[in-house]
């Protein structure tokens, strides 16, 4: 074989070999994102407030708070992180149920899972509290 002259065996040995490479190179990265599970669980959630505003009679306070109550209670269960937002809404319900003491925890816990929704949260303890102070 002359110098600087690469053999069509060779070659394919190299696209062969570069092939492979990106396969198992790849291969985690596909069966990573395959294999997750949803990072929060969102139970009744999304649906409860899609109701809240479409067909309100369906969705009153009390029959979201306990549809959130439990699904809060079975993530805890199963060790499961609660989706950003549920114990908020949860504390609004208690809120429009005139609970603001559970509508104070609700959101506090919120901010605990939560502390990007601190400022937010904090808004809302700050109006509970005005309404506290003015019974």
């Amino acid at each position: 074989m002359e110098p600087g002259i690469i053999s069509t065996n060779h070659m394919s040995a190299m696209k062969m070999l570069k092939w492979v490479l990106i396969i198992v190179a790849g291969a985690p990265i596909l069966l990573g994102c395959a294999s997750q599970q949803n990072r929060f669980v969102w139970g009744h959630y999304e649906g409860l407030v899609y109701k809240m505003y479409h067909a309100p009679s369906s969705a009153t306070p009390d029959v979201q708070i306990r549809k959130l109550a439990e699904d809060i209670r079975r993530a805890e269960e199963k060790n499961n992180i609660v989706a950003p937002g549920v114990h908020a809404h949860l504390g609004y319900m208690h809120y429009l149920n005139k609970d603001v003491e559970l509508a104070e925890l609700a959101f506090r816990k919120e901010m605990l899972l939560y502390p990007e929704s601190t400022v937010f949260m904090e808004r809302l303890l700050a109006g509970l509290q005005r309404e506290k102070d003015e019974q």
